[in-house]
């Protein structure tokens, strides 16, 4: 939902101005945050648009045909953000692997995970695992957001998502939607180097030492991600010699997130009635920038989502 309209500035999410030590945050807090902002300088046909698109990904049930737990994960070689070839093989290796599936540095509420996932980096790193980041982004873009983040763990680039089919948590985005995406700034074919417009629904996956995945967390609404805290909590301990357990709705707030459909997401988030009409979204809201701050920053909608935002 990147909107290119204007020079937005290049404040950081990481940085202590935005997220306080003292200020527990949720990952979904942030997420429907940015959410908002969006939906205040979009227009409200716009809106509708977006959430139709979100309900038709939903319907396709990809969280049900994806692989879970206590599958294999399976192994892949793909480059990563220095050019070096990384497989799942060698980095089990070393212990336990959570796999995160982002759709692109053009997706904000992908940026605002990455960049909370590296704050969690140093309590990943203890419990042994490796965290490691998939897109079907050229290596260039891989390149490009690694280097502007100044990410301390591999992003992967898998052009054509081979991998992510293993995976079965792909689709194509419906064309009705595309011209939208065009406008805001999400020029899929040019990100990924071809014209199918396959992403990857964002996904996370824990898998252990022995390559079974212990843990995973799909949605198809990409305004909700699994919250690190529960990545974290469910990565085996090195004496863990089993995978077990199928898709784990933990105590944390990832289970707060499975739970959420889209419309609990908007009434809680934005506040506004949403009901169907012969099957079509419309939304009763408060007129346009009726809230215009945002962040702990308190910036305009626009200032806030470009912090999001990776420039080339």
């Amino acid at each position: 939902m990147a909107v290119s309209n204007g020079d937005y500035g290049g404040g950081d999410p990481n940085d202590r101005h935005y997220h306080d030590d003292d200020y527990q945050q949720s990952l979904e807090e942030e997420l429907s945050e940015i959410l908002e902002a969006f939906y205040s300088i979009i227009s409200e046909e716009e809106m509708n648009k977006y959430q139709a698109f979100v309900e038709k990904t939903e319907q396709m049930k990809i969280k049900r045909r994806s692989i879970d737990a206590p599958e294999r994960a399976p192994d892949f070689e793909l480059p990563d953000q220095d050019g070096e070839t990384v497989t799942l093989k060698h980095l089990l290796e070393q212990g336990p692997v959570v796999l995160v599936f982002y759709r692109g540095k053009w997706c904000p509420q992908c940026n605002a995970t990455i960049m909370r996932l590296q704050r969690e980096l140093e309590k990943i790193k203890a419990k042994g695992a490796t965290l490691v980041a998939i897109s079907p982004m050229l290596p260039d873009g891989t390149r490009v957001f690694s280097t502007k983040r100044e990410l301390l763990f591999p992003v992967l680039s898998d052009v054509g998502n081979h991998v992510a089919r293993k995976f079965n948590i792909t689709f194509t985005v419906p064309e009705e939607i595309r011209p939208e995406m065009m406008t805001w700034g999400e020029d899929v074919p040019a990100h990924n180097g071809d014209d199918t417009w396959e992403i990857p629904v964002p996904s996370t996956y824990v898998i252990s030492k022995e390559g079974k995945i212990v843990w995973a967390y799909v949605n198809e609404d990409p305004s909700h991600r699994a919250e690190p805290e529960d990545i974290v909590a469910a990565i085996p301990d090195e004496k863990e010699k089993e995978a077990n357990g199928s898709r784990k709705e933990r105590k944390g707030k990832t289970k707060k997130l499975l739970s959420s459909s889209l419309k609990d997401s908007l009434k809680r988030a934005f506040k506004k009635k949403t009901k169907r009409t012969k099957g079509e979204p419309t939304v009763e809201r408060s007129p346009r920038n009726s809230r215009t701050k945002f962040g702990r920053k308190k910036q305009d909608a626009g200032d806030f989502l470009g912090n999001y935002l990776i420039k080339e």
